[in-house]
């Protein structure tokens, strides 16, 4: 594939959701067909997109995800010779930029919620929005890496609440930092921490500035694909709180370690 122009981040964009030019498409599908692994994992944030749209279905909100292209069902040896384009690079960041493309198709179903949002549609905004980011760790290997810094988070928590607010390190005796980084949602970047016990069970924390918003308690807002996703507010913060274990011990964890985490 030497002399072929390599798909770029727009272009796999496009391509998910149906948009992308015949000319184009040919590149797209040609590279997935030289890297299976990619195309499964395309494939497997397809399947993320379903649960999401179930989410939204439940709000009243309809919004428009990728479509699941059928080279993705096609998986040949991979072509030699033929360097990546860096959106797919690395796993890790691999992950992340598919997770990026989602929640860019999902602009567009929820825009009109942007501005006049009740709560109902907010949380499963939100929750959806945890739930295809704890996903993409989840199904990442090697293992999620620490990339910002508590004292990151801490500045910039800080400047959308315009007022001093730390976290740090948690450091539970059942769960350890595995994973740290900013996700970029329709609103803005948002802070993501995941952690694991003993058992390899991922915990992610989603969190996101909601400086006018009350504190509420925890809600369940999904539990698709044996993943839960609880969200609450608190200090002004926004966080969700995913996992595949029940709601009451997702609920449990997370409590001791947002706790942790801001005393």
């Amino acid at each position: 594939m030497s002399g072929r122009t390599l798909p770029t981040e727009e272009d796999l964009h496009a391509y998910l959701d149906g948009a992308l030019p015949q000319d184009r498409r040919s590149v797209v599908e040609a590279y997935l067909r030289d890297h299976p692994e990619d195309a499964q994992r395309l494939q497997a944030y397809r399947a993320d997109g379903d649960a999401i749209r179930r989410v939204f279905s439940r709000a009243g909100a309809s919004p428009v995800l990728p479509r699941s292209p059928s080279s993705l069902r096609r998986q040949p040896i991979a072509a030699p010779g033929w360097r990546r384009p860096a959106l797919l690079a690395a796993p890790w960041q691999r992950a992340a930029a598919i997770a990026l493309i989602i929640a860019g198709a999902l602009v567009a179903g929820i825009a009109g919620l942007w501005r006049s949002e009740s709560d109902d549609a907010l949380w499963a905004r939100f929750g959806a929005q945890a739930l295809a980011a704890h996903r993409s760790l989840s199904s990442a290997q090697p293992a999620p890496a620490i990339t910002v810094s508590f004292q990151d988070i801490s500045d910039y928590l800080s400047a959308a609440l315009k007022r001093r607010f730390e976290v740090h390190n948690p450091r539970d005796p059942h769960y350890k930092l595995v994973g740290s980084r900013f996700v970029a949602t329709a609103k803005g970047r948002v802070p993501q921490l995941a952690f694991q016990n003993g058992d390899g069970e991922l915990v992610t924390l989603f969190l996101e500035p909601w400086p006018v918003k009350p504190d509420a308690p925890f809600r369940e807002v999904t539990g698709e694909a044996g993943v839960t996703t609880m969200v609450w507010v608190a200090d002004g913060i926004g966080c969700a709180a995913s996992g595949t274990m029940s709601p009451a011990e997702l609920e449990q964890i997370a409590r001791s370690l947002y706790k942790a985490m801001v005393s």
